[in-house]
């Protein structure tokens, strides 16, 4: 502004000083020193006149130069403040493209990871604020893309957090002989929202057992695992199923159940059954007995 106001100045002074110097060209020296040279010799008159006018408008010019040198400096300094700050808002503008960029690329990361990690509910929410995050950063809003992708990686680090696989255990069959092996099965179930790795199940001292290797429980997922067991208690047992497993993190768990189970002895059952009358026997014997009388009638009445 001061720049615009002083060259205003500038040329409404050189308009005024060369209108003077005009006038008194015209008024004064043309008529009482140009004109009589001119009489006396047109040459010598013609060169005084060229000598008057660079004695008038030279130092003027220089003048004029000098004013104007300022004016542009003056300019200078003023748009300098100007580039300045153009300067850091551009540099500023790159910085949050930057950030921007690296928030939303540590977002998607951490959605891809938290999804081999375990199931989470809200995915679908969270693939779109990442969407709109990613639209706002095409746009030029990089702040709003930076608060999106920051509002899904707080959710993740807190759902991270709290998720963990739960393993549950049932074993629907209760009902055993002792000393008699009995093919069964173990049915799992990972009730958490993180996939459980290497589950292995161990039983209390009264069941012996065949047991499977370990096995994976993704979340949500069940398996059955089929085993062979042999109780060495009779009675209502108590078998403690104890189950062990990790995440993806490497981190531990450990959860039990006990069962009551019905163990029967099998040997003295077995005598039991060996002391009881033969009644299909006798049943039969009864049969044929009637069927002999019947037949007897038959032929005497014929």
């Amino acid at each position: 502004m001061k720049a615009e106001l002083i060259t205003l100045f500038v040329v409404g002074f050189g308009m005024i000083v060369a209108g003077c110097a005009a006038w008194i060209l015209m008024d004064f020296i043309f008529p009482h020193i140009i004109i009589p040279l001119i009489a006396i010799h047109p040459l010598i008159g013609f060169l005084i006149f060229i000598l008057i006018i660079m004695l008038i408008y030279v130092p003027m010019g220089y003048v004029f130069s000098v004013l104007i040198e300022f004016v542009v400096k003056i300019g200078d300094a003023e748009s300098e403040p100007n580039e300045k700050r153009y300067e850091s808002a551009r540099e500023k503008a790159e910085e949050a493209k930057k950030l921007a960029k690296e928030s939303m690329k540590e977002a998607v990361s951490m959605l891809n990871d938290a999804k081999l990690y375990g199931y989470i509910s809200n995915t679908a929410a969270l693939e779109a604020m990442l969407a709109l995050a990613r639209s706002a950063f095409h746009d030029g809003r990089y702040e709003v893309a930076i608060k999106r992708a920051e509002i899904c990686k707080k959710f993740i680090m807190k759902w991270e957090g709290r998720a963990k696989p739960e393993i549950e255990v049932d074993m629907p069959l209760k009902e055993y002989k002792r000393n008699y092996w009995k093919r069964t099965k173990f049915i799992l179930k990972n009730r958490g929202e993180a996939h459980a790795r290497d589950v292995e199940i161990e039983l209390s001292d009264v069941m012996s057992a065949e047991l499977i290797g370990k096995v994976d429980l993704d979340a949500g997922e069940e398996k059955e695992l089929e085993v062979v067991l042999k109780p060495k208690e009779e009675g209502e047992v108590p078998l403690k199923v104890k189950l062990k497993y990790k995440d993806l993190k490497g981190r531990k768990y450990e959860s039990e159940r006990v069962f009551l189970i019905n163990v029967s002895d099998a040997e003295r059952e077995e005598r039991e059954e060996g002391r009881k009358e033969p009644s299909i026997n006798i049943e039969r014997e009864g049969y044929m007995t009637h069927a002999r009388e019947v037949f007897w009638k038959v032929n005497l009445e014929g």
